[in-house]
């Protein structure tokens, strides 16, 4: 593990601190092995997409992940894969949700996405953490929740509303206590906020069309 003392000193913002590695660091690809997650209750599903340690083996003493991106993100994205590729290296597992209606989720019926839902997490940890006791019942690995920005913030939705959720842990990155106080934070206003909404209206628009325009 890491330790940091304090910021990087020629990076003198949170812009540059968080875009600035991705640009001038290559992360590996991570392979990915894809399942899908059935929500009976509205005939959708959710994707899982899995990675692996490569020996396929993982001991009691490991952890099991599920990851929440971010808000315009799917399994590409660059932290996520950074993590993945970080534990699976160790011999954990990283399970990471695909936001319904996002990356290649589809959504068939009127219930587009949003992020305020969390009946997606809360099915993907009671499939992850079935598995985990068919496949070791007696001690069970550890299933950690880990969110990124707006995913942190549904991860800390979900386990908040849930006191008997399947998570045994949950840490959320880069999230919000408040989010009203974003109107007062103007350089993220003016700097990017704008390419964020408009990546996530253009994705609304392209392809749920039919369901906004009812």
């Amino acid at each position: 593990a890491r330790t940091y003392e304090e910021g990087t000193q020629w990076m003198m913002t949170g812009d540059t601190r968080t875009g600035l590695p991705f640009m001038v660091n290559k992360i590996p690809e991570q392979q990915f092995v894809r399942r899908w997650v059935p929500l009976p209750e509205e005939k959708e599903a959710i994707i899982l997409d899995i990675a692996f340690p490569d020996n396929m083996v993982v001991n009691d003493d490991k952890r099991v992940y599920l990851v929440l991106h971010g808000i315009n993100g799917d399994s590409n994205e660059g932290y996520v894969v950074d993590f993945v590729h970080r534990q699976v290296s160790q011999g954990n597992v990283v399970a990471v949700m695909v936001t319904r209606g996002l990356g290649e989720s589809t959504i068939v019926g009127e219930n587009i996405l949003h992020f305020a839902r969390t009946s997606d997490v809360s099915a993907a940890a009671r499939a992850l953490k079935k598995a985990i006791n068919q496949v070791s019942p007696s001690e069970g690995l550890l299933l950690a929740g880990v969110g990124y920005s707006m995913g942190a913030i549904t991860l800390a939705n979900y386990v908040a509303s849930n006191p008997n959720c399947d998570l045994d842990v949950a840490i959320a990155f880069s999230g919000a206590l408040d989010t009203t106080q974003q109107v007062n934070f103007q350089r993220s206003a003016y700097l990017w906020q704008p390419f964020i909404a408009k990546a996530m209206r253009d994705t609304l628009l392209s392809r749920y069309s039919r369901q906004i325009a009812r």
